[in-house]
């Protein structure tokens, strides 16, 4: 079965650091600090569906093991990634 945790490597790679691009899909919502509206790929919208949005702070600071928490319900749960048996189809769902 596949496992969230051999993704996340590529994950911390390539989805680090802070976005307020007006072209991306999540930038209608954003965190109301300078369009900030996805912190290391966490959209805020995921990031307030789990802490709520008194939490700007902490999601402008987030730390891995909040990052760790939305991957694994947000992300890799929305795929019923556990319940695939390849990896790799796991991790092209995901991302």
């Amino acid at each position: 079965m596949a496992d969230h945790k051999q993704i996340v490597p590529f994950f911390i790679k390539w989805e680090g650091g802070k976005s307020n691009d007006v072209k991306d899909s999540a930038s209608w919502f954003t965190c109301g600090v300078d369009g900030i509206h996805t912190n290391k790929g966490v959209t805020y919208q995921s990031w307030v569906s789990v802490f709520g949005e008194n939490e700007v702070d902490r999601f402008l600071k987030m730390s891995q093991k909040d990052w760790g928490l939305i991957f694994k319900s947000k992300y890799w749960d929305a795929v019923k990634g556990d319940d695939i048996k390849s990896q790799a189809i796991a991790n092209v769902l995901v991302s």
